[in-house]
């Protein structure tokens, strides 16, 4: 593939030329590791400056969680660095461009965009990800015991952090999602408590660093927030709701007459996001959101009482849906993506439902599945996950090169944007696609900027599912008090 494209290319090509240069980067997958190094550099110089900043800046509070008073607050560490990030003199926050026209694919920080370098969900992981280019920043949303949502992509806390050595005591055995899971939990701590616990990164090496284990705290849905809103440039949010039939049930939420979506809601008008008007409006372009999740349940109660862009997102092969029982087969059929159509703005699909690999040659390029194709003629943009520059998460043809699989996803397959771990590497790949005079594809760049004129609700059928869940809820079309 890498050739092919190098063939496509127009232009100056002789030895040396930056056009020659930029087949070589593009053939390989790999960018100048001169430029990999000082990016890595310079957000590694501003979370030492923050580091040392917040121990100077009320170091008594440094493991408090928000605080009360006139506005939200954030501990000492964020507070740093978001007088680190830079910002336009004498322009204040809501003063900011809105959110711009997409001129290439839709990129999504998973886990903050920088998680290939720093541990997931990590200030430095976001900081990463936003200076690379993320057009969104995502933050998973787990929950503590007094209901402050906090960036994780589990509830269950061992596999980033440093639980077990920590709270040895709080060790619990509970079924989550049908798996028996023991482990530390966020909802048995408080916020303060969660504070306390380090991060680390999930995955082993050779692919990643354990070098930043332990530098940092467990980021708050707030501070990710107040993160993003501090920059200058107008970056969209994409809270997850994780796990939401398992929190709702618990009882924290229970006995405050409360469920997590609502909880989310309130934190959201808070900070200004405007829950009333719908994708790529004026006024929703100012401060932009989304919500996703895996449930059909969340969205559909989110989209009946707010105009909030949904991004519902589709589990891999084999699965069942938690909140609805629903075989992954049945999910992804066309009866199901006319529904979701109805009240979904985006379509999160593991990638791998995408392609098809040929029963008789191992070695050739997938195929389109048709899913992408199915789901974007029901007005649906879809923007798979996860894609990670790393051999053991492609597929065995495409040998690691990383550009060759993007190209065959965006390209081939056509899906409107990605979600990934490695901002850098995505970047990347778009600016060279650019550089060598690739045009991205018009049916793309037109459903990413289409306006919509008007709310999308869920079908009748699905708010009576959804009530089923949540009967003490109100599902007609409101704005929830902040």
């Amino acid at each position: 593939m890498a050739a092919q494209a190098g063939a496509h290319a127009c232009g100056d090509d002789r030895p040396g030329s930056r056009r020659q240069q930029l087949h070589a980067i593009r053939g390989h997958g790999k960018a100048s590791p001169l430029l990999k190094l000082l990016l890595l550099l310079l957000v590694l110089l501003l979370v030492v400056v923050a580091l040392a900043l917040a121990g100077a800046a009320q170091p008594s509070h440094a493991a408090d969680g928000p605080t009360s008073g006139e506005g939200p607050d954030t501990h000492a560490f964020v507070r740093a660095c978001r007088r680190l990030l830079p910002r336009r003199r004498g322009v204040p926050d809501p003063e900011k461009e809105p959110w711009g026209v997409h001129a290439r694919p839709n990129m999504v920080g998973h886990r903050g965009g920088g998680c290939d370098k720093f541990p997931e969900h990590s200030v430095a992981a976001y900081l990463l990800g936003i200076a690379h280019g993320t057009d969104v920043s995502e933050c998973d949303v787990c929950w503590s015991s007094d209901l402050v949502p906090i960036c994780r992509h589990e509830p269950y806390l061992s596999p980033t952090t440093n639980a077990m050595d920590v709270f040895p005591d709080m060790v619990r055995t509970k079924l989550l999602d049908g798996e028996s899971i023991t482990d530390v939990w966020a909802e048995d701590l408080t916020a303060a408590q969660l504070q306390q616990l380090r991060l680390h990164q999930k995955t082993t090496p050779p692919y990643r660093t354990h070098q930043f284990d332990g530098a940092m705290q467990i980021v708050t849905f707030e501070e990710h927030v107040q993160l993003v809103q501090a920059h200058p440039r107008n970056i969209a949010i994409i809270p997850e709701l994780k796990h939401s039939t398992y929190f709702n049930s618990l009882p924290m939420f229970r006995d405050a007459n409360t469920t997590t979506m609502q909880e989310l809601m309130r934190i959201l008008q808070r900070y200004g996001y405007d829950l009333t008007s719908p994708y790529n409006s004026p006024s929703w372009r100012k401060r932009p959101v989304f919500i996703q999740s895996f449930e059909q349940n969340d969205l559909v109660y989110f989209t009946s009482v707010t105009c909030v862009p949904a991004v519902q997102l589709v589990d891999g092969p084999g699965s069942v849906t938690v909140d609805r029982g629903t075989p992954h087969d049945e999910y992804i059929a066309n009866a199901s993506l006319d529904r979701i159509g109805s009240y979904a703005t985006f379509y999160g699909p593991w990638k791998d439902d995408l392609a098809v690999q040929p029963a008789d040659d191992a070695l050739a390029l997938p195929v389109s599945s048709g899913l992408c194709q199915r789901a974007q003629q029901r007005g649906l943009i879809v923007t798979p996950y996860t894609f990670r520059p790393e051999a053991d998460q492609m597929a065995p043809v495409f040998h690691g090169i990383y550009f060759d699989e993007f190209r065959f996803f965006i390209r081939d397959i056509g899906v409107d944007g990605i979600w990934t771990d490695s901002a850098s590497s995505v970047t990347e790949f778009y600016d060279a696609e650019e550089l060598a005079g690739h045009q991205w594809s018009a049916g793309t760049l037109a459903r990413l900027n289409q306006v919509q004129t008007s709310c999308k609700r869920p079908s009748s059928l699905d708010v009576e599912i959804a009530k089923q869940q949540y009967p003490q809820l109100d599902f007609s079309i409101h704005t929830p008090k902040g």
